[in-house]
């Protein structure tokens, strides 16, 4: 025979289970955003900048590496948008 108290002790560990899983979630997509943010703000976008600056300060001045650098500092809202574009889409899977 069961009590009152088995079906609450198992609806608060299955409770306990999915507010563990909306946190891990939750944080995955900040992790994913953060992520992003750090990748086309500081790699690409201040990593494209000092790239140019040192192409073109070689004494030969390398195309390659200022059409590079430029290419950088142009698109670095890719990861950006990459980023919180996945983080929205974990968080959203762990609300539905």
């Amino acid at each position: 025979m069961r009590s009152i108290h088995d079906h609450h002790n198992r609806s608060t560990t299955k409770s306990i289970f999915m507010v563990s899983l909306y946190a891990f979630f939750f944080l995955v997509g900040l992790a994913l955003i953060a992520g992003g943010i750090y990748v086309g703000i500081w790699l690409w976008l201040i990593g494209g900048i000092v790239q140019i600056i040192e192409a073109a300060k070689a004494t030969p001045v390398d195309s390659h590496l200022l059409a590079w650098g430029l290419a950088k500092a142009i698109f670095f809202e890719v990861p950006v948008i990459g980023g919180f574009i996945l983080g929205i889409v974990t968080w959203k899977v762990a609300v539905s």
